[in-house]
């Protein structure tokens, strides 16, 4: 691996990440190599850029610093990245909001909000397709699925957004649904 800059972290846009890996010292003999650029990147605040080739690919990657544990995040090169406006052709521009549609807007994001916790998220699609096969293992045959609702025609956006902040408003803040609060049955790391 050979280290070609130290940047700031901060100015590394997340749309460069791909995946990411804990990096670890390796022996007893790298321990104190390894607690001083931990230490002195999280002094910092720099990342550390960097290539290294992996089952004959070259990636460009960098090392974070995470907590206290160096961690190395491989990045999309920068001709991997899809520019939004060439790809999504029915972006809105300026568009006029009168002052009711914007109080709304963030009145709906302030009842909403609450603190990052990751273990609230979990894979419930790979959970629903691990219940229908076990489901079918035991009995033989599975339940239709619920049909999707249908698309709806919002002409209004000031009726979805009344509509989406009544809604918010009737839950608890900070509560959320019985299905996200349910822990992992299998413990797993993070990447």
């Amino acid at each position: 691996m050979d280290i070609e800059v130290f940047v700031d972290s901060d100015d590394i846009d997340p749309v460069y990440f791909k995946r990411a890996y804990f990096l670890g010292p390796g022996n007893d003999n790298a321990q104190k190599s390894y607690a001083l650029l931990r230490d002195a990147m999280k002094g910092s605040g720099k990342a550390a850029v960097c290539r290294f080739v992996m089952r004959s690919t070259e990636h460009l990657a960098v090392v974070l610093v995470h907590s206290d544990v160096l961690m190395l995040a491989i990045l999309f090169f920068a001709d991997e990245i899809r520019d939004p406006h060439r790809e999504i052709d029915d972006l809105p521009g300026k568009v006029d909001l009168s002052p009711r549609e914007r109080q709304m807007a963030d009145q709906l994001i302030g009842t909403m909000s609450g603190p990052w916790h990751p273990p609230h998220y979990r894979d419930t699609y790979r959970e629903r397709v691990n219940e229908l096969i076990e489901a079918k293992i035991a009995h033989g045959k599975v339940r239709e699925a619920n049909r999707a609702p249908a698309q709806t025609d919002v002409s209004s956006l000031t009726e979805a957004l009344q509509a989406s902040l009544a809604a918010a408003r009737a839950r608890p803040a900070g509560k959320m649904s019985r299905k996200m609060k349910r822990q992992p049955t299998s413990s797993s790391k993070a990447n």
